[in-house]
């Protein structure tokens, strides 16, 4: 692939996707995960390269931020918006969708901390699964920021909750709402007001989508 940053030395693919491509490899003497945005082709080119420019600025500065709110993420190392590029830390361990499989549900809790952290600074993660956090040693670890966002908008939040949700439903079954509870008091140990905002925005996106669910059966 001819936009590898130089030095970059490609070990095997870890994901491919229509939106990116996600290598791991070495670079400078690291291991390193480089995430590479793909070019649609049927898309305007200029429009094409304008999305691409700005979502891999986007998640670069979405990664940094997290520092900030003394989140752990991966660190970026190279950034090229013009091929849609980013070389980070590649971080080893399992996710927490590994974890709950296996009926460790010990890390919820942390990950709920985190994530209210990651709220508190102003950052929406954008598609928050057990999958994009990970456990390596005694500290939680989120993943893939593609999709974030700087915002002082709750209802973005709060939607972050409620994809959370709807994930945990979908793993666990019947366990999602003690587990939940358990992400829910980890959030709010932040203590933030944005946080208790959050979640009673949260209610109001969940009786939302109730309502929708019985309007469509009704239609039916």
């Amino acid at each position: 692939m001819s936009d590898f940053p130089e030095g970059f030395e490609p070990e095997r693919v870890l994901y491919s996707g229509a939106e990116s491509k996600i290598w791991l490899g070495t670079w400078m003497d690291r291991r390193i995960v480089l995430k590479q945005r793909l070019p649609k082709a049927y898309r305007n080119g200029e429009l094409d390269e304008g999305l691409r420019i700005s979502r891999t600025t986007g998640e670069a500065l979405s990664l940094h931020e997290c520092k900030l709110a003394g989140v752990r993420a991966p660190y970026v190392y190279y950034v090229n918006p013009k091929t849609g590029t980013i070389l980070m830390s590649y971080v080893e361990g399992p996710t927490l969708t590994e974890l709950l499989r296996k009926g460790n549900g010990s890390w919820v809790r942390p990950a709920g901390s985190s994530v209210g952290k990651l709220h508190t600074q102003g950052i929406s993660h954008g598609d928050l699964t057990p999958s994009n956090l990970l456990v390596s040693g005694d500290e939680v670890v989120l993943l893939d920021f593609g999709l974030s966002e700087r915002t002082n908008d709750i209802e973005r939040f709060a939607e972050d909750l409620n994809v959370m949700i709807g994930a945990l439903k979908s793993l666990v079954g019947e366990r999602w709402e003690y587990l939940w509870e358990e992400f829910e008091s980890g959030y709010l140990e932040e203590g933030s007001p944005r946080c208790r905002e959050t979640i009673e925005r949260l209610k109001l996106v969940q009786g939302r989508g109730r309502y929708r669910r019985k309007e469509d059966r009704r239609s039916r």
